[in-house]
């Protein structure tokens, strides 16, 4: 069986974007960071050759005490996403369509220590291929 790499590849795409902060897979760290996470749910095609047409559900969130730097960092992901046109699996796991991004930033909080919260949530379309996990 083979893991799907799409947050990872994801997740280094956004770090070659040059942003005020580092991304990772997963929470957000305790000083400035950003992070890609999955989201529950999306709308999943699956074929009869083993391979399924996944909306793959793609939240990024910012940390920062600076609130512009959230809001800058968010949409230069934002309109690099809507620009891309390839994103290739590094182990064969899936091949990448597109990106939909239908909101803004959003303002989520204002934590105790001063950073500024924010988030965008997307939609990946990819094809994850036969044997994936």
């Amino acid at each position: 069986m083979i893991n799907l790499d799409f947050l990872w590849v994801l997740n280094s795409y956004i770090n070659s974007l040059g942003s005020f902060a580092r991304s990772n897979v997963g929470n957000l760290t305790e000083s400035e960071s950003i992070s890609v996470q999955a989201l529950p749910g999306g709308i999943t095609q699956n074929f009869y050759n083993g391979t399924r047409d996944q909306d793959y559900n793609i939240s990024f969130t910012v940390k920062s005490k600076k609130q512009q730097d959230c809001i800058t960092a968010l949409n230069v992901i934002h309109y690099n996403l809507l620009a891309l046109r390839a994103l290739p699996s590094l182990n064969g796991s899936y091949i990448y369509d597109r990106f939909v991004v239908d909101s803004q930033p959003n303002f989520i909080l204002k934590d105790e220590q001063g950073y500024f919260i924010y988030e965008l949530s997307t939609i990946a379309k990819i094809t994850i291929n036969r044997g994936v996990v």
